[in-house]
């Protein structure tokens, strides 16, 4: 996997979806590595390797990201899910091959120990989430590989979705450690099936995807930075994400 080709590709990517007219060039990358979006060119779990990842808020406004990390061989995506930093908050976490293998497919796995809030809740759920498949196969398969092994480098995304205020920014904020209400944050996207549903999830289902209850335009100010690890080695290759 070529690292410099897949930012300039990523970058482009996002500038068309954007409806940015022009190229990629209309997308600034910032030389202090701060901004709304991180990219982080290259994560693996081959071979032993884990990677590590950090991202930190170092505004102070709480923060709706949207996290994805996508395989290498298509840039299908493996996994996605919103974080929701505090104000001046840092999230990381680990990648690594679990113990889910048959023959020479292991499975990718995220764990985090980090309280920060995501949606689903992760921390919650045992701080573990595998890779998932279902993005290159049945319906969706592209011709390449449909093993998990494909999972296992790739490249991961941040996008700010908007600043948090009023009751969303005091769920996230966090009191000692913890923040103040997570499955709050959960519960406004919820379907509830014969019952209420989350406003977040009523209001993205009227609104093409929006929801806007209790957010603003996002504000920047995000940093990242991965590590790739292999303990048994001794090696150890780091970078920050580009912004």
């Amino acid at each position: 996997m070529n690292r410099k080709n897949l930012t300039a590709a990523v970058l482009a990517g996002l500038a068309g979806v954007a409806g940015i007219a022009g190229t990629a060039q209309a997308v600034n990358l910032n030389p202090d590595g701060v901004g709304q979006v991180l990219l982080y060119p290259y994560y693996t779990t081959n071979d032993g390797n884990q990677t590590l990842i950090s991202v930190v808020n170092t505004t102070e406004n709480a923060k709706a990201v949207k996290v994805r990390f996508l395989e290498g061989f298509n840039s299908r995506e493996v996994l996605d899910f919103n974080l929701y930093l505090s104000r001046e908050d840092v999230w990381t976490a680990a990648l690594y091959q679990g113990e889910a293998c048959a023959g020479f497919e292991c499975v990718t796995t995220m764990v985090t120990a980090d309280t920060s809030c995501t949606v689903p809740y992760i921390y919650g759920m045992g701080g573990m989430q595998e890779f998932l498949p279902y993005a290159f196969t049945g319906d969706f398969a592209d011709g390449g590989p449909d093993g998990m092994s494909r999972a296992a480098e790739g490249h991961i995304e941040m996008i700010e979705m908007g600043t948090l205020v009023g009751d969303a920014a005091a769920d996230a904020t966090h009191a000692d450690g913890v923040p103040a209400d997570c499955e709050a944050l959960v519960d406004r996207w919820t379907r509830v099936v014969g019952g209420d549903n989350g406003e977040w999830y009523d209001e993205a289902v009227d609104n093409d995807g929006q929801a806007s209850t209790d957010t603003t335009r996002n504000s920047g100010g995000l940093f990242g930075a991965a590590s790739v690890i292999n303990v048994s080695k001794g090696t150890m290759y780091s970078y920050d994400a580009k912004a």
